[in-house]
């Protein structure tokens, strides 16, 4: 079989894709064009955590949204494949960013990976590479924090209450993209109300600060993650080491 060809537009468009994945907080561990020996096409994995957070129907719905958003591209929904940090294609792509570190793509011709045969893989480097600085560990709070919504839950499919509620205003004369904004507008005011409870231990690392390093701001804003999955902001005033 004739090797098929990654051509330009499809790294290029993929790169899109993986900018605005970052834009919406869609976290991307790694991304990576595979050439399966048995295939005559490329496919774009990405290593997400969201797989094992939020289950794969809900991980995808996010992702070809995004997709669908950037309008006509080379990146089509049936090229993503998404997989979890333990998936046996995972571990090699994380082998190989360990193997080749930097800010510049990596062409592999290993014949597996994960298991898989394959012909060529093209690895994207990463889009923001972690500070270890960024990262303060784990952090107990002082008082409650709300729940940012996060995108995948703006894609989970609607409860019977809210398919009601949305039945009632598309026979008021609103669009079902219209009603669909109001839906996601209750979700999200409904997490702001689930609070993050004083006294839970986070993890914390900086979201953004004033001045040229968070060293330069006395009480910088601080993005915290609790154990169950709620996420939010806060400053590090409402923060002691845990």
């Amino acid at each position: 079989m004739d090797t098929i060809t990654l051509v330009e537009n499809q790294v290029d468009d993929g790169q899109v894709f993986l900018k605005r994945l970052d834009q919406e907080r869609f976290p991307v561990l790694a991304a990576c064009w595979v050439k399966p020996t048995d295939e005559d096409r490329w496919s774009l994995y990405l290593v997400t955590p969201l797989v094992d957070e939020k289950g794969a129907a809900a991980a995808y719905r996010e992702a070809y949204r995004i997709l669908r958003s950037l309008g006509p591209l080379w990146v089509t929904d049936s090229d993503v494949k998404l997989i979890g940090e333990k998936h046996h294609v995972a571990n090699d792509v994380f082998e190989i960013m360990r193997k080749y570190p930097g800010r510049t793509p990596t062409r592999s011709r290993r014949p597996l990976l994960g298991g898989i045969s394959v012909e060529e893989v093209y690895l994207y480097p990463p889009l923001r590479p972690r500070d270890p600085r960024s990262d303060l560990g784990l952090r107990r709070l002082k008082s409650p924090v709300g729940q940012r919504l996060h995108a995948v839950d703006l894609t989970s499919p609607y409860t019977p209450e809210e398919q009601h509620a949305v039945e009632q205003l598309e026979a008021g004369g609103m669009s079902p993209d219209e009603a669909r904004y109001w839906i996601w507008k209750k979700r999200e005011k409904e997490r702001e109300l689930r609070l993050i409870p004083a006294g839970t231990i986070v993890k914390a690392n900086y979201a953004a600060c004033w001045g040229e390093k968070p060293e330069d701001d006395p009480n910088p804003l601080l993005h915290v993650e609790a154990g169950d999955g709620g996420h939010g902001l806060t400053f590090l005033d409402n923060t002691v080491p845990a």
